[in-house]
């Protein structure tokens, strides 16, 4: 017959439970003892020393080095010996105490004085006396007395003979007779004086001319007008109001010239817009006349383009 269940699950049970307490048993005594272990250990680490006190400082009282005294030298006769330098003094020094560092505390120990050594006496460095040199007596400078010498007196260099100057009658001028004035030459007319006064200043006018024309004879047309800008340029004149203020342009004048190249008509064919411009070219054109002659067969009307810059 199979036993119960309930009993069965209980006596199980009730095993797993003695096992489990066992265990903890076990395990709560490794802990204790690991505790114990550590609270052991602890408690036999000794204690770190404590730190050393310093030594107490050791005061050392060195005496002063002792200074030989300067010797004193005095100046001696060159004919004397030079004095002995006085001896050096060798002075002792102290050594210092070597204190080794002991690990115990130590008493300090007595500061040793240095024995001062008193510095020897230097010996005075007698002096030769000094020689006393012996008064030299003058020389007297013996002079030798001269006899008085007669020197002789310079004579004057004698005057060199004067030439005698032949003494010449001049001719006695003869009264010149005075001309009589001359009668008033007749004052020129009025028409005389004009016609004198035209005459050279039309000379060169119609000698131009000539010589131009025949010298454009043999001229091409665009070496003619050329030659003609050239004379215009030559003349031109920048009006001075205009400079001051800075007015440039360029105007286009058209002018009508006969076969000797003297101007007969002169008009303004374009505006440089500056009416002081405008003006100076039409002057141009009638104070350049007469231009180089035009060859034959060329148009005598003529247009010109005069350009004014301030470059």
């Amino acid at each position: 017959m199979s036993p119960r269940p309930d009993i069965a699950w209980s006596r199980q049970l009730a095993g797993t439970s003695a096992s489990a307490v066992v265990l903890w048993i076990f395990a709560g005594t490794v802990v204790m003892a690991a505790h114990g272990a550590a609270g052991w250990w602890l408690m036999q680490e000794r204690p770190a020393p404590a730190s050393m006190p310093e030594p107490a400082a050791i005061m050392i009282d060195l005496a002063a080095v002792p200074m030989a005294p300067a010797a004193v030298e005095e100046q001696i006769a060159p004919d004397e010996v030079d004095a002995e330098a006085a001896e050096d003094v060798p002075v002792e020094t102290v050594e210092e105490v070597e204190v080794a560092e002991a690990v115990e505390p130590v008493e300090p120990e007595k500061v040793v004085e240095a024995e001062e050594t008193p510095p020897e006496a230097v010996e005075p460095v007698e002096t030769a006396e000094a020689v006393e040199p012996e008064p030299v007596e003058p020389v007297e400078e013996q002079v030798a007395a001269l006899d008085p010498v007669e020197l002789p007196l310079p004579q004057a260099r004698p005057e060199p003979p004067r030439k005698e100057e032949a003494r010449r009658e001049k001719p006695k001028e003869k009264p010149r007779r005075k001309p009589e004035p001359a009668k008033a030459k007749q004052k020129p007319s009025a028409e005389t004086r004009k016609a004198q006064v035209q005459a050279p200043a039309e000379a060169p006018r119609a000698a131009a001319p000539q010589n131009s024309s025949g010298a454009s004879a043999s001229v091409s047309p665009a070496r003619w007008q050329a030659r003609v800008a050239s004379h215009l340029e030559r003349r031109k004149r920048y009006p001075a109001a205009a400079r001051r203020q800075g007015q440039q342009g360029t105007a286009q004048v058209r002018f009508t010239i006969d076969g000797s190249g003297n101007v007969q008509s002169v008009s303004l064919l374009r505006s440089s817009g500056v009416p002081a411009l405008d003006e100076e070219v039409v002057a141009l054109v009638r104070r350049a006349s007469p231009v180089p002659a035009p060859p034959p067969g060329v148009n005598r009307t003529i247009v010109v383009p005069i350009r004014f810059s301030m470059r």
